[in-house]
């Protein structure tokens, strides 16, 4: 009990309970009103197991909704799909936390440049390594305005005018946006390692791979064990003559 994070005491006051209720007098009484109490505390641990089961399929339907909202329009491959890097740059390649770091790292360097550096050469192999040769909406936007701004370097005031800011500004305002965007997706593909509660934990007691159908098999399976323990106990009674013909349990 103690390995699936059950009370062994929350146990034995059920088996006590019991014992008080039908108050076994022999052996084989206690034998029954043991294997009752193991009856109904599968079944309290059926319970938990569906109310885990909901509450994981719950919490995996929310986190995979907000993942496909979140990449809509992004043109990332889906899930399986072999895609040719670089052609289609890091956002086509499956998520994991590596890719999605390595993406925010050279959108944030990309970003720090552009803000410290303006736009100085060789730094356009950053955009490509994020949004690929052949990039959705966002990449080819930003590809443009890289392509078309003025190649300034901060401290040349010569080379400096407002042709500049009017590429310089865009670009931060759409790098800014697209480093939260992949710190979200950050967050949301880390969510499944995420320390688990109970409920999640107790997911996994069901005794069977099958769902909610199985839940209710099984949970009638155990209804039908207690009632025959019952009816056993009863019929016990009857043959040493403690119950009558017209008592019912």
């Amino acid at each position: 009990m103690k390995e699936l994070g059950e009370d062994p005491a929350a146990f034995e006051q059920l088996s006590e309970s019991l014992r008080q209720a039908f108050c076994p007098e022999d052996g084989f009484e206690q034998m029954l009103v043991a294997d009752m109490a193991e009856i109904r505390w599968r079944r309290q641990r059926l319970m938990r197991a569906e109310i885990g089961l909901l509450a994981s399929q719950k919490r995996e339907f929310s986190i995979q909704r907000e993942w496909k909202e979140a990449n809509y329009g992004k043109g990332s491959n889906e899930e399986g799909k072999v895609v040719s890097y670089p052609k289609m740059g890091l956002v086509s390649l499956g998520p994991s936390a590596e890719n999605i770091a390595e993406i925010i790292d050279l959108l944030e360097d990309l970003k720090h440049s552009v803000e410290t550096e303006g736009f100085a050469e060789g730094e356009f192999w950053r955009v490509q390594a994020v949004y690929g040769e052949k990039p959705s909406y966002t990449g080819g936007y930003l590809m443009d305005l890289f392509d078309r701004a003025p190649k300034w370097v901060k401290g040349d005031p010569v080379r400096y005018s407002e042709e500049v800011e009017v590429f310089r500004r865009p670009i931060l305002k759409t790098l800014t946006r697209e480093i939260a965007f992949f710190k979200k997706l950050a967050d949301l593909h880390n969510a499944s390692d995420e320390k688990v509660t109970e409920a999640l934990m107790d997911g996994q007691l069901i005794p069977s791979q099958e769902d909610l159908r199985k839940i209710m098999d099984y949970e009638a399976a155990l209804e039908r064990q207690f009632e025959r323990k019952l009816q056993q106990l009863v019929a016990w009674r009857r043959s040493k003559g403690e119950v009558g013909a017209t008592e019912i349990a």
